[in-house]
This record gives C-alpha cells, structure tokens and sequence, in this order.
C-alpha cells in the first residue's frame, strides 16, 4: 500500500486473520496479520487480563479481547473522553478463558474513547481512537 494514501474503510477479518484497506482512488489492499505468541508468568496466568482493542485506530468496528481465571461477573462499558456512558456491550456472568466483543462504533463521531471492565473486583481500563 502507497505511504500516501486515504483510507476510507478499514476491518479486521477474526476468521482468516486479514486486514482489508480500501483507499480513496488506489484500490483495495489486503494482509494476513501476524501474531506474536507472548510468554505469561504464572501471576499473569491467574488474573484477569484486558488486551489493545484491534484495530485500534478504526472506523466502523473494533475488537475487544479479555481473560477470565474463573466464573466471575463481568461489566464492559464504553465511554466518551468526558466520561459519559456511551454503551454496555456485556454486564453478566462468564465463564473462564478468552472473551470476544465486538464494538460496532458507526455511529459514534471522530475521538478517543474508553473501554472499561470490571471484573474479579477489580477495574481495567484502555483507550481508543476512532477516526472518520
């Protein structure tokens, strides 16, 4: 893909692990996303751990990614930069292991965001930016 180029959509494909670009007059571009496969501590293994959205910047949807150590309750928000409840995209028990939310933010304006969770009695917190 040209450095100079205007991105008007940009996704994440969760099935073939591939990000998709569609420019304005330079066609679509396509890559396969690589992994990088991290090593926990045991301390790390046991606690609830929130992950970077992805794509993080974006412009229509977005991928929140979470762990769970046990059943627990679990609440994930979005909220504005001022601080103000924008959605609730999970409030309810889960199960142990990897979670998935999809953020659809189509109708939401340019600006950096906040994604909250609390889980295990405890609150995390990340930002991200969407870009129009």
């Amino acid at each position: 893909m040209p450095t100079a180029a205007l991105v008007m959509d940009l996704s994440v494909s969760i099935s073939d692990a591939t990000l998709r670009a569609v420019t304005h007059g330079l066609g679509v571009w396509e890559r396969t996303l690589v992994s990088a496969v991290s090593v926990l501590t045991d301390e790390e293994e046991e606690g609830v751990r929130l992950y970077q959205n992805l794509p993080n910047p974006f412009n229509s949807e977005t991928l929140i990614t979470y762990d769970l150590p046990e059943r627990m309750r679990v609440r994930l928000d979005i909220y504005n930069i001022r601080g103000q409840l924008i959605r609730t995209l999970r409030d309810e028990e889960q199960g142990a292991g990897r979670h998935f939310a999809s953020f659809p933010a189509r109708d939401l304006p340019t600006g950096i965001y906040i994604y909250r969770l609390v889980a295990g009695g405890r609150v995390f917190s990340k930002k991200f930016m969407i870009i129009r």
